[in-house]
């Protein structure tokens, strides 16, 4: 299973699809999808679940996953950042849930059902101070449903440490050796988390950090191929040409050709 790191602009989104189909992928953010019509399979940290309609996904923090609509689907979707509810800060750093799927029953006791229709007609007309009461509610109600267990060993805390120190130095030539050292971990553990959490190697993984920043850059400047191989830490334009087509399936002239 090959992730990718999702980075959004935004604290908060709300708002309906009529799919849910998506990627492998993570983030620091908290996300939560209701089915409003047919049902889904997600996969999360490697295990596979089918949500139905009624029913919701409640995904925390840096937990891997992917969602693939089995049928026509209709969602509301939820996704904001730890930061956002400090009163729930601790809950989500120190706790997962051990099922991700909140039934339909547990959802319509507590009301959220009702509530979260409510949210998605009213949340971004609403003043900031009421737009948090939405979250609030919308998030306690839903953690009522959740039978939380504290994280392993390796939890989201730490992968998240790992993440954010990769995402603020992959432009430089950093390593796993180097990146143990400024988290105060050892190398091996660095490895397993890698390995058994993000489910991809370190290299593999400060490449496709490198390789999506260089195809933002070869569609948004006049920047030559060498210039961004370099600002996006490779070595030689050889490793660049290499990676970025390992990654993308093109070289990067194609790429910026095909996408300018």
């Amino acid at each position: 299973m090959k992730a990718f790191y999702e980075k959004r602009n935004m604290d908060v989104v709300l708002y309906t699809r009529d799919a849910v189909t998506f990627p492998t992928h993570f983030h620091p953010a908290v996300e939560i999808i209701v089915i409003l019509k047919g049902k889904a399979q997600c996969v999360i940290d490697g295990n596979t679940y089918t949500v139905s309609q009624g029913e919701a996904v409640v995904v925390f923090p840096n937990q891997i996953h992917s969602y693939n609509d089995i049928g026509t689907v209709d969602s509301a979707v939820l996704i904001f950042e730890t930061s956002v509810l400090p009163e729930f800060k601790k809950t989500f750093k120190e706790f997962v849930s051990i099922s991700p799927i909140v039934k339909k029953e547990v959802l319509e006791k507590s009301g959220f059902n009702k509530i979260m229709e409510t949210a998605l007609c009213e949340y971004h007309n609403s003043s900031q101070q009421l737009q948090k009461g939405w979250l609030l509610l919308l998030t306690g109600k839903l953690l009522e449903g959740c039978e939380l267990t504290k994280h392993k060993s390796g939890g989201a805390d730490v992968v998240a440490d790992i993440l954010n120190y990769c995402e603020s130095n992959y432009h430089d030539k950093i390593s796993l050796k180097s990146t143990a050292r400024a988290l105060h971990i050892s190398e091996s553990r660095l490895s397993h988390i890698f390995s058994e959490k993000i489910k991809i190697g370190f290299c593999n993984y400060l490449n496709m950090l490198r390789i999506n920043e260089a195809a933002n850059l070869l569609v948004s400047t006049e920047l030559t191929i060498t210039e961004i191989s370099g600002m996006c830490g490779f070595s030689t334009i050889r490793t660049f040409n290499r990676a970025f087509k390992k990654h993308i399936g093109i070289t990067p002239a194609k790429y910026r050709l095909e996408n300018s």
